[in-house]
């Protein structure tokens, strides 16, 4: 058996990171405008955790489980958030798109949007919009993999009982 890569690219300063880690620190500069700062420390350590998991440590898994409970809580209340700035950040760019592209052309509006779309400011805009939803599609699968994974680590604790359970002598 072999498990994906931990890193799959590089940021500028070439240390190796993952996809979600990259969307993080381009989501990040977003946040800040907003005076919103996530923090997904220990994280990374709780999914190395679940990678070693031996299915004959219980009490490991149903820590665990707990734990990425607790962690697929926060992605999802994070995801909400992020598709908040993602819809607003598309309003944005409609309305700024609106408004520029009457002053490129008050009379055919077809040329006017089409000029409106290579304004700098709307594609800022985009750009950003495109960044949350990316991120937000990220937290969506990474919730999906937590509440799975809570699931296995759950099984795997109470197969103890089940295992128990069938040694125990008949009276």
């Amino acid at each position: 058996m072999a498990l994906p890569p931990n890193h799959t690219t590089n940021t500028q300063n070439n240390q190796p990171i993952n996809y979600f880690e990259l969307l993080v620190l381009w989501t990040n500069d977003i946040l800040k405008v907003n005076g919103i700062q996530l923090n997904f420390k220990g994280y990374k350590e709780t999914i190395a955790e679940y990678r070693q998991l031996n299915e004959t440590n219980y009490e490991k898994a149903w820590q665990l489980a707990r734990d990425l409970n607790a962690w697929s809580e926060y992605f999802a209340d994070t995801a909400n958030l992020i598709q908040k700035l993602y819809l607003d950040a598309d309003t944005d760019r409609i309305e700024r798109t609106a408004a520029i592209s009457t002053q490129c052309d008050e009379k055919v509006v077809a040329n006017g949007y089409r000029l409106a779309n290579q304004h700098q400011e709307v594609v800022a805009i985009r750009r950003r919009k495109n960044t949350l939803q990316a991120f937000h599609e990220e937290l969506k699968a990474k919730v999906k993999f937590l509440e799975r994974a809570h699931f296995h680590c759950k099984s795997t604790a109470a197969a103890k009982n089940r295992f128990s359970n069938m040694h125990m002598p008949q009276r």
